[in-house]
């Protein structure tokens, strides 16, 4: 949709293993690394969720993530590495990581974060896992962040540069 800022042409619509999908291409000329925000600015206290498949070229991966409140939940594909954090200028203060994380192009993978405001603090929590599969009870990473985001809209987060992303549900 156009109030779907940032995704109008970095994503196409097509077919992906027989079902409708929205897929982040690897051919946009001003940028591959971006973020799509959808819904109002003032958001709160909310869960985000879509599945994800990455594909390969040359032996690379793309980057692909959630967006919730102002905290990014993001797969990168060439250094494997899980990671959560708060907007780019806080990253050294407000920033968790899992280093490796190996996940594998050409499966779906179910992508969840949610942020909670709790009194002086917000409260980021992600986890990932195989669509097909059970989801996990624990989360994957957390975040406390002392120097919170308060509200934000909800958005995907993607780095086509090196592959394509489909993104469904």
């Amino acid at each position: 949709p156009v109030t779907w800022v940032g995704a109008r042409y970095r994503h196409q619509l097509r077919p992906v293993d027989g079902s409708k999908a929205m897929v982040k291409i690897t051919t946009i000329p001003k940028g591959t690394r971006s973020r799509c925000s959808f819904g109002p600015s003032d958001l709160s206290d909310y869960t985000i969720q879509a599945d994800m498949k990455m594909s390969t070229a040359d032996n690379k991966l793309p980057d692909i993530g959630l967006i919730a409140q102002g905290y990014t939940f993001e797969w990168q594909g060439q250094g494997k590495k899980l990671q959560i954090g708060s907007w780019i200028s806080h990253d050294k203060r407000h920033f968790k990581k899992i280093d490796p994380f190996p996940l594998e192009a050409g499966k779906w993978y179910t992508l969840k974060l949610r942020v909670a405001n709790e009194q002086d603090k917000a409260v980021a929590q992600a986890k990932i896992w195989l669509r097909d599969s059970a989801e996990p009870k624990d989360w994957t990473i957390e975040l406390t962040d002392p120097a919170p985001n308060r509200v934000g809209s909800p958005g995907l987060f993607g780095n086509a540069t090196n592959a394509e992303i489909a993104i469904d549900n």
